[in-house]
């Protein structure tokens, strides 16, 4: 009987135990799980929650980039002990790996390495290469930007850009770009009147014909003198007073008067004392063909047409003709001192450019954008950097839609956009020289009155290699780059910073003609594929805007 009662009481027990491991493991996990990580590891399979099992060893270049040797697993199998890694020496391992020595150096760092790239090139986003900063060789074209010039010197020639992905199209201006306001002063557009077929050579004064001298009037003294009409495009009268009268000009005032005696006194002595000689000196001497020594300059309403005007209809022979060295100026300019003295050094230079072209040479004026490149160095040569031109190159919509630095309208509403280009150009070719100033008037002495005296230059004093249509792609590259050395800036110049990027925003898509001295600014992803159905002349250039390219080394590669 008690070994019967001692029996069930075993078998009791067993069946307790046994309804315990069927009913607790399902109902308390957390033990479970631990119970089951402390089982497996050691046990020979690496399981979910496991790096890898005690023993096992790994070559450190499968564990972690840029070390070399053997790893272990650590005894709870939670990682990688990798006390004996040694640090690679990727740049002494693989020599080039930040590309050719002769513009890129290697740095070996723990773990990795940095690459350091000479000038002309980047490193990728992750430092691991140096990279062409300008690509100008396609078909694929990389770069965050992309410039598309025509490259002809010739603004009448236009060429097809070929056409653009709908995607590229379709992009919004990338945020880098910056928009200025313009200038808070009325835009300055002047004129250069061309001469009617009937003024023919052997009308010039000075040349073919000569005039008495007439004796210089006093204050208050009263004159008609022809004036242009913009709206009509006729010669008209008007009755003008004398309002100053000095060693090197003589003002007169249209009636009724609307420039004060302050005014004129303070316009008239900075003409006598420092424009007349500056600008003769740097750029050519002045015509003289009334024989009186002395500039006329003429405040008139000139409609808000033009800030100021010059005509050598002036100096030829005829009765509707004022037969003197004069320039026109607005009126309404005077009560901005600063302002009328630099439109004054602006057309005065187109009279001495005359004077050279006309008079000495007897040939053709110079196209438009050099006489007018050369006005605006006129005054630059008085007033220093123009940062209206700036200004103007950052907000206006025709340098965004490819405006050319040689093709002019002056009846177009946007006119100011040339004057900003062909100043900035103007500049650019004067700090690459390295003859300041002088320049100017090697070129207005020069024999062709054309692009050819812009390639004699260009050759002689930058590089035997390049020419008027090819200076014009580098100075599109140095508004965008504006590096400190090489052609692709300006030199640290002052003024020159804060130069913004005028991205095309589309206008003309896929049926778009770029002029000849034009260029477009497109954002782009890290690289191009150039259409096949461009016209010649066309260039593609792919830049890295920025200190960096926006692609690692291995997206660089197409890895």
């Amino acid at each position: 009987m008690q070994r019967v009662f001692l029996m069930f009481l075993m078998i009791g027990a067993f069946i307790a135990c046994d309804d315990a491991a069927q009913t607790k493991m399902p109902d308390d996990t957390a033990v479970a799980d631990t119970d089951t990580v402390v089982a497996a590891c050691g046990d020979g399979t690496v399981a979910e929650d496991e790096v890898c099992e005690p023993g096992d060893t790994a070559d450190c270049t499968e564990v972690t980039v840029g070390y070399s040797g053997t790893a272990t697993c650590y005894e709870d199998c939670s990682g990688w002990d990798m006390s004996d890694c040694v640090d690679t020496d990727e740049c002494a391992d693989e020599p080039g790996i930040c590309g050719d020595a002769s513009y890129a150096s290697c740095e070996n760092t723990e773990g990795a390495y940095v690459c350091t790239c000479a000038n002309g090139y980047v490193p990728t986003s992750d430092d691991k290469l140096c990279v062409p900063k300008y690509d100008f060789e396609g078909s694929t074209y990389n770069g965050d930007l992309l410039l598309i010039v025509n490259e002809d010197a010739d603004g009448n020639n236009q060429a097809f850009i070929g056409t653009m992905p709908e995607t590229l199209l379709m992009k919004s201006v990338p945020a880098t770009a910056s928009v200025e306001e313009p200038p808070t002063r009325p835009a300055f557009r002047d004129r250069v009147i061309p001469l009617p077929a009937h003024a023919t050579p052997d009308r010039r004064l000075g040349v073919n014909r000569f005039i008495e001298p007439e004796p210089d009037p006093v204050v208050g003294d009263r004159k008609y003198f022809w004036a242009y009409n913009f709206n009509t495009g006729d010669r008209y009268e008007s009755e003008a007073e004398a309002v100053y009268v000095g060693e090197k000009c003589i003002m007169w005032a249209q009636l009724p008067v609307r420039v004060s005696t302050y005014a004129a006194q303070d316009i008239g002595k900075e003409f006598d004392n420092t424009i007349y000689g500056l600008i003769t000196e740097t750029f050519y001497e002045a015509s003289d063909v009334d024989q009186n020594g002395k500039i006329t300059i003429f405040f008139l309403d000139a409609g808000g047409n033009a800030g100021g005007y010059f005509s050598s209809y002036e100096l030829y022979d005829f009765e509707d003709s004022n037969r003197t060295d004069m320039i026109y100026i607005e009126e309404m300019t005077a009560q901005w001192g600063d302002y009328a003295v630099g439109i004054i050094a602006h057309e005065f230079t187109h009279l001495v450019h005359n004077n050279r072209d006309e008079l000495v040479e007897e040939l053709p004026q110079m196209n438009t954008w050099v006489m007018e490149g050369m006005s605006t160095s006129g005054e630059h040569v008085y007033g220093g950097f123009q940062s209206d031109y700036k200004s103007t190159y950052n907000s206006n919509d025709s340098i965004a839609n490819g405006m050319s630095v040689t093709y002019w309208e002056y009846t177009s509403q946007d006119i100011i956009g040339n004057y900003a280009l062909t100043y900035l150009f103007h500049q650019y070719l004067r700090i690459h020289s390295g003859q300041g100033t002088a320049l100017y008037r090697e070129i207005i002495e020069s024999e062709y009155n054309d692009d050819r005296d812009y390639d004699a230059v260009i050759q002689k004093y930058i590089d035997p290699e390049l020419d008027t249509a090819k200076m014009l792609t580098n100075f599109r590259i140095a508004l965008v780059a504006n590096e400190a050395t090489g052609l692709y800036g300006f030199k640290k110049e002052s003024g020159f910073s804060g130069i913004a990027r005028r991205y095309w925003p589309g206008a003309g898509g896929n049926d778009f003609y770029l002029r000849g001295g034009g260029a477009l600014q497109i954002g782009i992803d890290g690289s191009f594929k150039a259409p096949n159905d461009s016209d010649g002349g066309i260039r593609y250039i792919g830049i890295w805007s920025g200190k960096k390219a926006t692609v690692t080394a291995d997206e660089y590669k197409g890895e």
